[in-house]
Formats: C-alpha cells, structure tokens, sequence
C-alpha cells in the first residue's frame, strides 16, 4: 500500500476533522471555501461504515431512514481558521471583531445598517473565540498524553505561553465589548451576544484548564524532582483566579457555586452563540415528488389488490362454506394491503430515487454581514452493501494497520453514506475568501449502543510473578472503522482518510484517526 501522506498536505477543502461531540455523538468537520461569482465548489464524500462481526448484524436493525434519523447535517460559517494569537489581535485582517467595529458605526449613518447583522458577526465573533480555545486545549492534551515533548519544559512553556494568549483574547474581547457600549440603546442584542460569549469562554477555560491540571498531577511520571508540576498548577490557578474574580464581578454563573442550573445555562449559552450561523440543509417544509408519487401508486396497487380479493363476495354465486373462505381471504387481503403500499412505496423509491434528500438550500446571513450570500444544493444515499461491491483502495485502507493482526473483514456489515454538497457564490466581494462554511455531520450512536455488553469484563488469569490464580476486570470495547472518500469534482482530486472509533457501552472512548492517502 501506497505510503500515507501528512494531513498537512491536504487541501484545505477535502481534509476531515473527527471528533467526539459528547459521549454517544460522532462529529464530522470539514471546511469548505464560499466560491467567487458565478463559480462552484462541488465536495462529494462518502462514509464507510465497517461494522464489526462483534456488534452483531446491523443490516437488520438500521435502515438508511433510521440512519438519517441517527444523523444531523449542518453548514456553518466560519472566518478562514484564525488562531487564539490572531484573535488576540484586533488589526488583523478580516478579523470578526474588527468587522463588527466597522459596521457598528454604520448605525449613526441615515440608511444604518441591518440590526440582525451586528448580532450574527457577535455570535460568529464569539464561536470563533471558543473554536480557537478547543483547539488549543485539545493540542496540548493530546501532547502530553502521546508523551510527544522533547523535554519537561516544553510542557511548561506550552502551558504559560497558552495562559498568555488566553488573557491577551479575553482582553481584546472586552475591549471591543468596551468600544461597542455607545450603542447599547441601538443594538442591544449586539451587546448581549458579546456578554455571552464572555461567560461562555470563562466557563470553558475554567473546565477545561481545570481538568488538565487535575490530570497533570494524577501523573506520576511528571514528577521528576523540578517541581515543573507545582509551577505549572500555579500558573494556571493565577489565570483561574482572574477569570472567577471578573465572573464574581459581573454575576455569572459558575460551576463552584453549585446552582443546578449551570450546566442547563452553559448549553443555552452556547447555543446562543451560534443560532442564526447555523443552515439545516436537510430543512424542507413539503415532501418532495418523488415520495409522494411513489406512495400514490402504491396506494393504488393495493386499493386493486383488496378489490380483486372481494369481487367472488360481490358476485354472490358461492355456497355457504366458499362464502366463508373467501371471507376469511378478503380480510387477508385487506391486512396485507398496507404491507403491499408500504413495500410497493420502497422498491418504487429505490427505482425512481437515486437520492434520499436531494435539496435546494439558502441563506442571506453573509449578505446580511456585508459579506456575500451563499446558496447551493445537498444530496444524501446511504445503502448497505457487500464487501464485494466495495472499491480495491478503500478495502486496501481498511485493512491497514489492524488492531488484531491477521483478522478478516469477511463477516463486516457495510453501510455507505454519501453527501454531495455544491456550493454556489453570487454576487460576492472580494473579501468573501477570507470567509468559509464548515461542514459538520453528526452521528448519534445511542440505539447502537444498546446492543452492547457492559463497559467491563471479568477475567482469571495465572499470574506466573507471584505464582497465584488472579481475577480482574478489563475493558469491553467495540471498534467502529470509518473510511471516508473526498472527491472535489472541479479538480478531481481525492482524499482517502480512515476513522477508528473505539466504544463502550457508556459511548465513545477514544477517537483515532489511522492514516491519510491522497491521490
């Protein structure tokens, strides 16, 4: 197999992002450049889902309804991925807040511009602060623990630089909110937006700081006689101590205090932050023509079959006991109609349909921003197939890298799920590039995960060190490979990533991503 490729490499249009969105949902990201005027930007990605012999046979019990009932697809706008360092620093080109300054002052003009506007560049402000800081803290996490530091130090380093950018972003933060208090009375939303994504972001700093401390400490190997772990526990109190004085200050709500309402806060909050840049391009208010055709003529169908099971009844030439057979056979018929128009509804869609949705989508907020508008077209197909059908590339990647060495993918279920999604630009300015959607999947694994055993296992073993019979208990875990295809259809060009998901019954444990292949 051909040596993988770095990530670092991909185009920015067909690299995908996997994470763990909570314990049982599976988030997939991508971002997609907004094209210029009268141009295109077509991604078509297809998921396989390598259900393994040890979670049962899933081609039973998941159909590609309840699959994309299990799901969530979504466009996002996003600012081209700008770092915590250049958040923290207001002049930077196309920066959100510096965007947000400028149309502010559009308000004292005698056409001022639209309110609703202010308030999508403040939440998209605000969502882009708390990316960032994910980001951030998802790095270094995955740093310490794949032990790649050359030295104790560079953790150390890491950790100050980090509280630095952090205080410098909170700063910029409300400086702008600062500058923007002129125009409370005008746009007061615009205000409450950016007191929200203040909160939001203590709140997240506070946990996720928080927790990498506490895990720090819990390991042993760090304590190396430096006291680098006491140094670094008390930097990062210093900012934790900061931020809860400000969020004392100003009245918010914080873990500590244990009101129950914290965490019922927190999720409207971030909410908040991102409700008018969110596009359900699955959102249709009428069921397409294919659909109801299909039901139409199966209605037909067996509105002819129950007919022509009770035209002997109706012609009244039968005996008493041929009467009652064929009574008996009408109300059989008259049972198996709905079947027959349910049955007669699928295999009809499966021959008309090529796609499951296949929708128009729109959405003014970038032109409402000043920026653009952005419409396009999404499709979706999931079908289970055969490992025969699969192509060779995508069967080589799946059986690369193996947990179990020598272990066959024969008695794997196969589900595909494929989302075609063109973008179109109309009409945008020039600075449109400096903008993108983010293309996000979500997949719930909460009926899945009903099938499996309990999250541990007892064992007995012979310990040969201390010569005695042992029991313990070891994780039970279940591995579901995702083998994603990306094809950019100007271009041609294709990316071919694989996604381990590694579960329990209590949801995802870990999220590895195996290797990466373009072409």
């Amino acid at each position: 197999m051909p040596k993988p490729s770095s990530l670092d490499s991909v185009p920015k249009d067909l690299k995908l992002d996997a994470y763990k969105r909570d314990s049982r949902t599976l988030e997939l990201r991508r971002y997609l450049g907004i094209p210029g005027p009268n141009e295109n930007n077509t991604i078509q990605t297809d998921h396989y889902f390598f259900f393994s012999r040890s979670i049962g046979t899933v081609s039973d019990s998941l159909s590609g309804d309840d699959f994309l009932k299990s799901s969530r697809v979504f466009l996002r706008l996003q600012a081209e991925k700008l770092s915590l360092q250049q958040l923290a620093d207001i002049d930077q080109p196309f920066h959100p807040a510096s965007i947000l300054l400028s149309r502010a002052q559009e308000l004292l003009e005698p056409v001022p511009c639209n309110l609703d506007s202010l308030s999508a560049i403040a939440q998209l402000y605000g969502a882009e602060l708390t990316d960032a800081i994910k980001g951030e803290f998802i790095a270094l996490e995955h740093r310490q623990k794949e032990h790649k530091h050359k030295d104790r130090k560079e953790l150390e380093s890491d950790v100050q630089l980090l509280c630095e950018q952090l205080s410098k972003t909170i700063d910029t933060l409300r400086c702008v909110r600062r500058k923007l208090l002129c125009f409370d009375s005008i746009a007061p939303e615009m205000l409450s937006t950016l007191t929200f994504a203040e909160e939001y972001i203590y709140a997240l700093i506070d946990e996720r700081f928080s927790k990498f401390a506490d895990e720090l400490r819990a390991t042993k190997k760090m304590y190396d006689g430096s006291a680098m772990v006491v140094r670094i526990d008390l930097r990062i109190k210093k900012l934790l101590s900061e931020i809860n004085q400000r969020r004392r200050r100003k009245g918010f709500v914080r873990a500590s205090d244990g009101d129950e309402s914290y965490a019922y806060r927190m999720s409207l909050l971030k909410k908040e932050l991102q409700k008018t840049l969110y596009v359900d391009t699955r959102k249709n208010k009428s069921e397409p023509f294919w659909s109801n055709g299909a039901a139409m003529v199966a209605a037909g169908l067996a509105a002819i079959w129950a007919t022509i099971a009770q035209v002997p009844l109706i012609t009244g030439t039968w005996n008493r006991l041929e009467t009652f057979y064929l009574l008996f056979a009408a109300v059989f018929a008259y049972i198996l109609k709905d079947r027959i128009k349910d049955l007669a509804k699928k295999r009809l869609l499966r021959r008309w349909k090529k796609w499951d949705v296949d929708q128009e989508f729109g959405d003014n907020i970038l032109e409402h921003m000043g920026v653009g508008q952005v419409s396009g077209h999404t499709k979706e197909r999931v079908k289970w197939v055969k490992e025969d059908d699969l192509p060779d590339d995508v069967l080589q990647l799946r059986r690369f890298n193996r947990t179990v060495e020598g272990s066959g993918t024969e008695r794997e279920n196969v589900l595909v799920y494929t989302r075609r999604l063109e973008v179109r630009g109309t009409d945008t300015p020039t600075q449109i590039s400096k903008f993108g959607l983010q293309s996000i999947l979500r997949f719930s694994f909460v009926d899945l995960l009903k099938r499996f055993d309990d999250p541990e296992e007892e064992t007995w073993y012979y310990d040969e060190s201390e010569k005695q019979f042992r029991h313990t208990k070891l994780p039970k875990v279940y591995h579901l490979n995702i083998v994603h295809r990306s094809t950019d259809e100007s271009t041609h060009r294709q990316e071919l990533t694989r996604t381990r998901v590694v579960l329990d019954r209590n949801g995802i444990r870990r999220i590895n991503l195996i290797e990466s292949q373009n072409f």
